[in-house]
């Protein structure tokens, strides 16, 4: 049960780290197209 519990967590950490890097990368991608829109 414990090592169960365990994976759970595991799983929802990689989860969220996935998210968060899904999130920064279109941040990112919005805000080069927006830079260089900018400049153009």
């Amino acid at each position: 049960m414990q090592a169960w519990t365990l994976q759970m967590r595991r799983v929802r950490e990689l989860l969220l780290f996935l998210l968060a890097g899904g999130l920064l990368c279109c941040t990112l991608s919005v805000l080069s197209n927006g830079w260089s829109l900018m400049h153009v």
